[in-house]
């Protein structure tokens, strides 16, 4: 069986959305902060990832360890900030328009990296690394551990649910250390593991957002299945080889989840995972 077909581009996408969604879900349960900074931390992961493979020459596997320890300080640090501000001001809309921000920065951190490295080594994030990448039963590595991260993220959001729901903000302790630097390392791991197969761009911060607007973020699960969601939605129309109004369908098949994500907004605010989930256990 070949991974390099559309349902192979499917689930890997899925799963890596969903790890991703997954990591904001998480750190949004602990101190109802919707930290978008965790997607820019998706993004730095992608550089990283490349900078080992393409400038360095070296396995991309060998930039895992260092993506673990920079997405766990990146979010730590962020936290801290976000809920130093969330004590002093007591305003929530301000924390997360700066949660808003540090995406922005660590965005526009990873633009500067690229036009560096660009124009100094001819490097280009653009390059899947897939000839880097090692099989085991015909099946992709980073099939493997991309399942695997996504599992062992899913198994610790559950191991660690009396912690994550304890609520207060009157201490920052090793809980809440572990929750931010899980999500940080999640994160930071998944934009690694997106490189393998596909160009790093700045797309991914906006099909990590949809995921979880898509999906709603209020419960453990409902980001994993936004996630899903949105890989089936966007690859579908990837695929679709068609002009409409003038333009290639595929040029443009990143709206498709953002326009599910501007539905969801006003008409259901837990998201349209969220809001199927409700009437379905309801039903019951």
């Amino acid at each position: 069986m070949s991974w390099f077909t559309l349902s192979g581009a499917i689930f890997l996408n899925g799963v890596l959305l969903a790890s991703a969604a997954g990591a904001l879900g998480l750190n949004y349960r602990k101190n109802k902060v919707f930290n978008t900074g965790l997607a820019g931390i998706v993004y730095l992961g992608t550089l990283i990832s490349d900078i080992f493979g393409m400038l360095f020459l070296v396995n991309p596997y060998w930039s895992l360890p260092f993506c673990i320890i920079i997405g766990a300080v990146l979010n730590l640090a962020l936290n801290i900030l976000y809920l130093d501000m969330m004590k002093k001001t007591g305003d929530k809309k301000t924390v997360n328009a700066v949660a808003i921000a540090a995406c922005l920065l660590l965005y526009l951190v990873g633009r500067l990296l690229f036009s560096l490295f660009l124009n100094q080594f001819g490097f280009n994030v653009f390059t899947s690394l897939k000839s880097l990448d090692f099989t085991l039963f015909r099946t992709p590595g980073i099939i493997i551990v991309s399942v695997a991260l996504l599992l062992s993220t899913l198994l610790l959001q559950i191991i660690l649910s009396p912690v994550v729901d304890e609520r207060g903000l009157s201490r920052f302790d090793k809980w809440e250390c572990l929750i931010y630097g899980i999500a940080g390392a999640s994160a930071c791991l998944t934009g690694a593991f997106y490189s393998f197969w596909y160009g790093s761009g700045s797309t991914i911060i906006v099909l990590i957002l949809s995921s979880v607007v898509i999906g709603g973020i209020d419960k453990k699960l409902n980001p994993y299945l936004g996630g899903g969601l949105t890989a089936i939605v966007w690859i579908w129309l990837s695929s679709i080889q068609r002009v409409v109004f003038g333009v290639w369908i595929f040029e443009y098949s990143f709206v498709g989840p953002i326009l599910l994500a501007v539905i969801s907004i006003p008409f259901f605010p837990k998201g349209i995972i969220g809001k199927f989930r409700s009437i379905v256990e309801h039903g019951y």
